[in-house]
């Protein structure tokens, strides 16, 4: 029963460090990538004057439906122009 016992703890002390090991490595990677999109990104000032697509449109809008909004307590206003 003891052999048992210590043979589960080290197998959830190995699995816990094997965890560790990945989601640092995952880490590492969103950091990167979020560095990257922070480092790379550009302001837009001047449009074109075609309209976007009906599903594009969608798209951007149902994200910003998903948005924070300071606990779910604030009202949110999306205007399409």
């Amino acid at each position: 029963m003891k052999k048992l016992a210590l043979f589960t703890v080290l197998l959830i002390i190995s699995t816990a460090a094997l965890y560790a090991q990945e989601t640092e490595k995952n880490d590492k990677i969103m950091d990167n990538v979020v560095l990257k999109a922070l480092k790379t990104r550009r302001s837009v000032r001047s449009y074109k004057k075609e309209q976007i697509k009906d599903e594009e449109l969608k798209a951007v809008l149902e994200a910003g439906t998903f948005a924070p909004n300071g606990m779910g307590k604030q009202d949110s206003w999306i205007v399409a122009v």
